[in-house]
């Protein structure tokens, strides 16, 4: 199973947008650690541990690959927004973190934010080849770029006035496929759970809907103009 934590070095950078960059992880001490796509790793920066899902992984080669979105200020996004090939940092060995389904489905839907897409690439490459894929992110409307260089068949939502509107509406417009389903929708836990209702709603037997929240807002809820609660941006 190799070491609980490991030290790694940087060895690729990759801008995929103003505030949303990969790095590539590498250490001889990965090789051999077995990872199932949606698992989570716990980077230590500055004497603090955040999670992550990394967006892919190659366990003979011995890196691994992050999609780090810079918001704030915080030593997280300034440690990401700084590194560079040859910085160092430690991490610990892969943990299940979501539940997959174990049917095979005959189309997936993914719904999303920024800090979603290390999941989303991480699901998405994971599938067997040909299956129906479609979805959104929601996004700032300066990192859309980030989903095409990502190569993720999904559509980019720029972000309005209200986190979650953008998706809601998207889904509101785009009903889903015939057949065995697997529903995917992660982010902000109040857009998450307005979304899992939407399409909760209509689901059948053959359709999966599966969440995880990633984050909680604290600014205040407010009602969008399609009904649901959601969150509103400053």
């Amino acid at each position: 199973m190799g070491s609980k934590r490991h030290t790694v070095t940087v060895c690729e950078v990759e801008a995929l947008s103003p505030r949303l960059r990969r790095l590539r992880l590498t250490a001889e001490s990965l090789r051999g650690v077995a990872w199932t796509p949606g698992d989570k790793v716990k980077l230590r920066i500055c004497g603090k541990s955040r999670s992550y899902t990394p967006s892919a992984m190659d366990g003979h080669a011995g890196w691994m690959d992050i999609v780090f979105f810079l918001h704030g200020n915080g030593p997280a996004s300034r440690w990401a927004a700084e590194a560079e090939v040859g910085t160092p940092a430690v991490l610990t060995r892969p943990e299940k973190s979501i539940k997959r389904p174990k049917r095979t489905p005959d189309w997936v839907l993914f719904l999303g934010d920024e800090t979603t897409l290390g999941l989303a690439n991480a699901l998405v490459t994971s599938l067997p080849p040909g299956t129906p894929v479609d979805g959104a992110i929601e996004i700032g409307p300066s990192d859309v770029d980030a989903i095409r260089k990502l190569g993720l068949p999904l559509s980019a939502c720029p972000r309005g006035d209200h986190y979650g509107e953008a998706l809601v509406e998207w889904v509101e417009r785009h009903a889903p496929r015939d057949g065995r389903g697997l529903v995917w929708i992660a982010g902000e836990s109040v857009t998450v759970r307005t979304l899992k209702r939407m399409l909760s709603s209509g689901e059948s037997a053959e359709v999966t809907v599966k969440t995880k929240g990633y984050w909680k807002s604290k600014r205040r809820r407010v009602a969008s103009t399609t009904g649901p609660m959601l969150v509103a941006a400053k």
